[in-house]
């Protein structure tokens, strides 16, 4: 299962960011907006270059702008960027 090292890379970013955070919260059905609501502007900006750049791809605007309306997974992103990755 190619996915796993992609979510693991995606939950090991967070715990850097928010170390406080309860590690086993973060999951493949942990929502971005639970994620996202817990960083202040800062880490979300240098959460979001870490993965593309870890992952080489951009992410898209309508992702980044609405992370706090979204309904998105953890586990939906790491689909995301697998999907990307396989494209390549």
């Amino acid at each position: 299962m190619r996915k796993q090292p992609c979510l693991e890379t995606i939950q090991n970013l967070i715990h850097q960011k928010i170390p406080d955070y309860d590690k086993q919260r973060i999951n493949a059905n942990t929502l971005l907006k639970e994620i996202w609501i817990q960083m202040n502007s800062m880490q979300m900006i240098t959460f979001v270059v870490e993965l593309e750049t870890e992952f080489g791809l951009e992410l898209p605007d309508e992702l980044v702008g609405n992370m706090t309306g979204s309904h998105l997974t953890l586990g939906d992103l790491a689909d995301l960027i697998k999907s990307h990755q396989e494209r390549l």
